[in-house]
């Protein structure tokens, strides 16, 4: 045997139906609907709040606090992200008068 026959060895061999180029086209169309209409769901047009997307961090935070073995290593990229939303709070916060930021009980 020399290596044209064996390159051309499954030729002969029917490994499934035969698709017509319409069964292809209409196969493809059909994918590339269901993948428009899927898209359309995952697309959220409210924007995430700070308090949000603080609440999302502190509760990843305590996942891996709490699951050490999971992924410890992703804690200090988290908590990067956490003080970078309370860094940039308070670097939009105007203080208006000496009371802006005083507590009252």
């Amino acid at each position: 045997m020399n290596a044209q026959e064996f390159v051309d060895i499954d030729n002969a061999v029917e490994t499934g139906e035969s698709l017509t180029d319409e069964t292809i086209i209409e196969i493809v169309s059909d994918s590339r609907e269901c993948d428009i209409e899927s898209d359309d769901d995952d697309v959220d047009d409210k924007p995430i709040s700070k308090v949000e997307a603080r609440h999302g961090l502190e509760s990843a935070i305590s996942y891996f606090e709490n699951n050490p073995e999971i992924g410890k290593e992703h804690l200090p990229s988290l908590w990067r992200a956490l003080r970078s939303i309370d860094c940039f709070t308070s670097a939009t916060t105007i203080q208006r008068s000496i009371m802006d930021f005083i507590r009252k009980k």
